[in-house]
């Protein structure tokens, strides 16, 4: 557990720090962008503690993992006048986001009423940790890492669209087009595996729910080949 802590704190804290002072230093206009993100990193990471405190359902911050970095992508290309670069970059952000919203969508992540929905089965297996156990640990594991940390990771794995701020001025090039071609290319690779996966799991929970003992590739837990039905 020691261990897992010190690695999140250094994800976290260390190398931000260092790329921050080590870097070349953001400029005026970026540092006012990334305090605005700051702020709404922050009322999510409040709004998600709230809603899976008052719900018992831990899953808020899964929810928006795939939604939240398309908010400060677009919030970026707007501070930026909608530059061609960054909207490049947030068109690309908001495919990726799609996908990942609608392969989470399809296995009940998300109802009518926003904050039910299905919990992921992992934080069951957490809460029954020793080193969880009990509301006010749980409480400050739910504060700190679920609610606080995830949220900041989310904003930091999103910030290159902040750094590409400061070149606005380069004009877009045969480059950047293959690039963001190469980016699709993969999102399409990425989308047919979470169909193949889709059907695999539709198929093997038939099988058990008939009473059919699963086997051969339905004994593996995940699928391992292009067609499985």
């Amino acid at each position: 557990m020691i261990q897992t802590i010190i690695i999140l704190l250094f994800t976290l804290i260390v190398v931000p720090v260092f790329t921050f002072y080590f870097d070349e230093p953001l400029t005026p206009e970026q540092l006012h962008v990334l305090y605005g993100c700051a702020w709404i990193c922050g009322g999510v990471a409040f709004s998600t503690f709230a809603l899976s405190t008052i719900t018992g359902n831990c899953s808020q911050v899964d929810k928006i993992w795939s939604i939240v970095p398309l908010a400060y992508a677009w919030y970026v290309a707007s501070a930026s006048g909608f530059n061609e670069r960054l909207v490049l970059m947030t068109i690309l952000v908001t495919i990726w986001g799609a996908r990942l919203t609608y392969n989470f969508s399809r296995r009940g992540a998300y109802q009518w009423k926003f904050w039910s929905g299905e919990e992921d089965y992992r934080w069951e297996v957490l809460r029954q940790k020793p080193e969880l156990k009990g509301k006010v640990r749980w409480f400050l594991f739910n504060l700190f890492f679920i609610s606080i940390y995830q949220n900041i990771l989310i904003m930091l794995f999103t910030l290159p669209v902040l750094v590409a701020f400061k070149g606005q001025d380069t004009p877009l090039g045969i480059f950047d087009y293959a690039l963001a071609a190469i980016f699709i290319g993969f999102v399409v690779i990425e989308t047919i595996a979470d169909q193949q996966q889709w059907n695999y799991q539709n198929e093997k929970h038939r099988r058990i729910k008939e009473g059919i003992k699963p086997e051969g590739i339905y004994a593996k837990g995940f699928t391992d080949r292009k067609s499985v039905v």
